[in-house]
């Protein structure tokens, strides 16, 4: 089972090219899904006691309550792992295997996930405490974006926006080799493009639904 998480990674070509002819590799895909998001759901976890040490006592607790964070991590990522592997499989095909390719485009996330756990344990961020009856709507959310702002700009913030960056772009890479090996260059490349705009978006509408100022 180690090599079915280290080898997407040190070998990936090598390793996908098995998805053609190995329905057991195939089936093990779900085993790499489930562990990135139980490792995620502990990063989650770890990321959000800041948030819940500062908002202990207000209804932003709720919003920013650990065990939450970590459930809401869990179902994210079973959810974008079928909407990738969906994505996959309607531009690729079902001869790129594309549910087991998404999976196993998903174990560098271990890695990120680890480390992400790392720098939340060594490098918690401090926040400033939210205090006061929020009560009124524009004053729970206005509190919320300060201190969402305030993480993101902490060192575990920052090194959890750049191991994001790099996780996505890691996972396209993967996902380019997966379909590439599977089912050719050209459906391998459409994939990804198709992938790498979903992806894009992702990334980009929360914050052109941000609101400025």
């Amino acid at each position: 089972m180690l090599d079915v998480l280290l080898k997407p990674i040190t070998s990936p070509v090598a390793f996908f090219r098995t998805l053609k002819d190995d329905d057991r590799v195939v089936s093990r895909a779900f085993i790499v899904v489930l562990l990135v998001a139980l490792l995620g759901a502990v990063s989650a976890y770890f990321a959000a006691l800041p948030l819940a040490d500062a908002t202990r006592g207000t209804l932003l607790a709720l919003a920013f309550n650990p065990f939450f964070s970590a459930l809401a991590t869990v179902g994210a990522l079973f959810l974008i792992w079928l909407v990738y592997g969906l994505l996959v499989r309607m531009s690729a095909g079902m001869e790129a295997k594309p549910w087991a390719v998404t999976a196993y485009g998903m174990a560098p996330q271990l890695i990120i996930s680890a480390v992400l756990i790392i720098v939340s344990a060594f490098f918690p961020a401090t926040l400033t405490p939210v205090t006061g009856d929020l009560t009124d709507p524009p004053l729970v959310a206005e509190a919320s974006r300060n201190l969402t702002a305030e993480l993101q700009a902490s060192f575990a913030g920052r090194v959890s926006t750049i191991l994001s960056y790099a996780s996505s772009l890691w996972w396209l890479v993967l996902i380019f080799i997966g379909v590439r090996e599977t089912a050719g260059q050209q459906k391998a490349i459409r994939a990804t493009v198709i992938v790498g705009l979903v992806t894009l978006a992702f990334l980009v509408v929360p914050f052109l639904l941000s609101p400025v100022g």
